[in-house]
């Protein structure tokens, strides 16, 4: 593909950068764009994604090759509709889950999440017992509120007869009376760092 201008370029890049996480789930390398964009310097990508960081379009991290991360000014210019999911403090048994006053922050939404649209909310599971579910003490869950199918495996967060919330593995030994299932969780946010 024959790219005539810088802006051009750009946008090229950016727009390989968001269908690349789109299908991979992390972004490509600086050799990558070169071939995906039809580039033959990586010195040339490397000024361009300068550029874009500049204009607020990426953030990277520079100690990292693959970092790199669309912001919702970049979204915006390649016109999508930037989403982002809830981080919660509480949530509720009943509709709604959650109220404005218990949104924390907002997290923005990867591509592989897109699907489940409006239906997403971060929670930090308070309790540190989850060890066997791999769930892990200050774990962000990502939580798709959902009433429909549920699957053997899944883990599912559930509200019990008390109105207290709960996570647990569904299997064949749960017992599910006098619950009701708000969810499962479909991903974890884990900070590595600390």
């Amino acid at each position: 593909m024959k790219l005539t201008n810088d802006k051009n370029k750009q946008l090229a890049i950016l727009s390989f950068i968001y269908n690349y996480i789109s299908k991979n789930n992390f972004p490509p390398t600086v050799r990558e764009i070169c071939d995906g964009i039809g580039l033959s310097s990586t010195a040339t990508v490397h000024g361009h994604l300068l550029r874009l960081e500049k204009k607020g379009w990426i953030v990277r991290n520079a100690a990292k090759p693959r970092a790199i991360e669309i912001t919702q000014l970049g979204n915006k210019k390649l016109n999508l509709d930037s989403k982002a999911i809830p981080l919660v403090k509480n949530i509720r048994s009943k509709k709604p889950y959650f109220a404005k006053s218990d949104i924390i922050d907002q997290f923005p939404m990867l591509p592989n999440l897109q699907n489940y649209d409006n239906q997403l909310l971060i929670w930090q599971y308070p309790d540190t017992s989850l060890n066997e579910l791999q769930i892990m003490n200050n774990d962000m869950l990502i939580i798709h509120l959902k009433n429909q199918e549920i699957n053997i495996n899944d883990i599912i967060v559930y509200a019990n007869s008390f109105d207290k919330i709960k996570l647990a593995k569904l299997d064949h030994h749960f017992k599910s009376k006098h619950i009701k299932i708000l969810g499962t969780v479909v991903g974890i946010y884990r900070n590595l760092t600390n």
